[in-house]
């Protein structure tokens, strides 16, 4: 498919992909950029992928601040 922006900046998604991605009109989207290309993603899909990756981790005991905080001093140890 083809799309252009347009003078005030705005990109339209052509309806074929708004249906087959389910997205409606105001539909929260998160824009990334990565490796040079442009993202686009439903935030309901971004924080999925989101808890995802929390669950990969297995940060269900305790805190995640607190894991993060002794992670960070633990390299920081080996770094000094």
């Amino acid at each position: 498919m083809y799309a252009q922006i347009d003078k005030q900046g705005r990109l339209l998604i052509p309806a074929a992909i708004r249906n087959d991605l389910n997205y409606k009109p105001d539909t929260p989207l998160v824009l990334r950029v990565i490796n040079n290309e442009l993202h686009v993603v439903s935030i309901k899909k971004a924080l999925g992928d989101i808890q995802s990756l929390v669950k990969k981790r297995n940060i269900s005991h305790g805190s995640s601040v607190d894991q993060f905080i002794a992670e960070r001093r633990q390299s920081a140890k080996k770094e000094a």
